[in-house]
């Protein structure tokens, strides 16, 4: 997602910190979860990338979406100018994030709400540098010796430029997410187990939560 704006990258698709991403169990539809701040206006282009080749949307103008006061969610077609919209009740989640409570029903409305949205970091990561899997539920992460280590995520209106920290090892570290893939500050790279490579095609589904002070 590539537009007007630090977040979007200025219209620089190598900048942007908004990227789609999917998995097997819902590929070809990519998605996108972001908080914007109400009453703000975005102007974007989707756009495809992989390495340092970008194709751009070429049959539809700047894209414009006004970001209003409560939980919305857009569809996109890659392509199409129709963006068609609806508002989520307070109560709704992604589906990704069904399955918490089941393991852990004693999670309270905003705990639960919170690890539900962080829910496509769930699955087995590939280390660069650590043998063995490294498994994410819940926001927290067991290394293959058992070790576990909570993840924290960064509000974009904290530090634009990582978008999630963790301690370990004595230190903090902390990662840039883009779809399948956790690129950490000390050079480790995590890439999810089974994830599709960088080329899509078929429909977007793009839900923002309103930045709330």
């Amino acid at each position: 997602m590539v537009g007007d704006g630090k977040r979007m990258g200025d219209w620089d698709p190598a900048c942007s910190n908004l990227q789609f991403f999917t998995e097997a169990s819902t590929y070809p539809i990519w998605k996108l979860e972001a908080d914007f701040e109400p009453d703000s206006l975005l102007q974007f282009k989707l756009v495809i990338s992989q390495d340092s080749a970008h194709r751009w949307e070429d049959k539809v103008g700047n894209r414009k979406v006004q970001i209003y006061d409560e939980d919305m969610e857009f569809h996109m077609n890659w392509g199409e100018d129709t963006i068609s919209m609806e508002a989520l009740p307070e109560d709704e989640t992604t589906d990704a994030g069904d399955q918490y409570l089941s393991d852990n029903d004693t999670l309270d409305a905003a705990d639960d709400k919170r690890l539900k949205s962080q829910a496509h970091l769930d699955g087995q990561w590939h280390s660069s540098q650590t043998s063995g899997l490294v498994t994410i539920k819940n926001l927290q992460a067991t290394w293959p010796h058992g070790q576990k280590t909570d993840l924290e995520h960064i509000p974009d209106t904290y530090d634009a430029s990582y978008d999630y920290k963790m301690y370990f090892g004595g230190y903090e570290h902390y990662a840039i997410y883009q779809p399948g893939k956790l690129v950490w500050s000390d050079g480790d790279a995590w890439q999810l187990k089974d994830s599709k490579p960088a080329c899509w095609s078929g429909c977007l589904s793009f839900l923002w939560k309103p930045s709330r002070k």
